[in-house]
């Protein structure tokens, strides 16, 4: 004897719902797909531009890059994320917090630029560095945004 499960009706919200994380995980797929291309595309351009040298240079300098937007943010995006009645006035207080560190960490980055050029035994690290740390105020903007 065989039994059968009754088939429950399809609720239009569900349905809805399921395209909608569909489509969710496939921008957010293409999102990170689409930054790693072009990571990995502005690497190779690089590397044909620069020297073996320079380009050490450059990823020795990654290091501070990876490590200063960490302190931008200093958790409050995930504060944000975790409280449930955010208003206007604190994504601002945020946004204009993380803008504010960035500029404090890029004029000090611009001072030390010297120091850190001495530290690689590379002068030409020092303008390139002052560029190069202008990424942290660009992404100052954006981490409101992500949240």
């Amino acid at each position: 004897m065989l039994i059968f499960a009754k088939r429950k009706p399809v609720n239009m919200a569900d349905s809805a719902l399921k395209k909608k994380t569909i489509s969710s995980l496939l921008w957010s797929f293409l999102d990170k797909f689409g930054q790693q291309l072009l990571n990995f595309v502005s690497m190779l351009v690089l590397m044909n531009i620069v020297s073996t040298e320079d380009y050490g240079l450059i990823g020795s300098l990654s290091v501070f890059m990876a490590f200063i937007p960490i302190l931008i943010d200093s958790g409050f995006g995930r504060a944000l994320i975790n409280r449930k009645d955010v208003g206007e006035e604190e994504y601002s207080s945020v946004f204009y917090f993380n803008v504010g560190l960035s500029v404090l960490l890029y004029a000090v980055l611009f001072f030390a630029a010297p120091a850190i050029a001495s530290l690689f035994n590379a002068p030409l690290l020092s303008a390139v560095s002052r560029v190069l740390f202008l990424g942290i105020v660009f992404n100052a903007f954006r981490t409101v945004q992500y949240t």
